[in-house]
């Protein structure tokens, strides 16, 4: 399945999260992910708090032998964590991001044109992704709906601050 939007720019203003931080081989993934991803819904409910958005993960890396990797839960205000489980907050900044359908496989292949497709417009972008799972999961089949992230520092914002003139938000 292929990618279901057009690549859209956005401003994403700064987000407190509760994360777990952890590496894991592409083979355990779905398991650590799940494991990390109850600990932190459970402590969220002890606190009695909520969600802002779906939770996400961070791939700090590529190395699918040791991929470094957050679980994220967005939440709306600053909550100590507890343990392996870290309060952070993403910082505001331009996003890029792209609606994708399909499996790992399919993903990868989308990643691998998302980089092209910035490449060779002249964006610059951070070393990490960010995927937002919105039906299945990181390993499901092609019925997995996600959102793929990824910062830039020299998006349309930035363009409108140095030439004044209005950004083109999708591309």
């Amino acid at each position: 399945m292929p990618k279901l939007s057009k690549y859209i720019f956005m401003y994403q203003n700064e987000q407190p999260v509760l994360t777990i931080e952890t590496r894991a081989e592409l083979s355990s993934l779905r398991k650590v992910i799940e494991e990390s991803s109850l600990k932190i819904a459970k402590y969220i409910e002890e606190k009695n708090r909520f969600l802002t958005d779906v939770p996400f993960v961070v791939y700090h890396n590529n190395n699918v032998e040791d991929l470094e990797i957050e679980i994220c839960f967005p939440i709306n205000e600053h909550i100590h964590g507890s343990g392996d489980i870290k309060f952070s907050v993403l910082p505001e900044g331009e996003i890029v991001l792209c609606m994708f359908q399909g499996g790992h496989l399919g993903r990868k292949h989308m990643y691998e044109e998302m980089f092209k497709w910035l490449d060779d417009n002249g964006y610059e972008y951070y070393p990490r992704a960010y995927e937002y799972f919105y039906i299945g999961d990181e390993a499901s089949d092609d019925k997995t709906l996600a959102k793929i992230v990824i910062g830039v520092t020299n998006g349309p914002y930035s363009q409108k601050k140095a030439d004044g003139k209005q950004p083109e938000y999708f591309q």
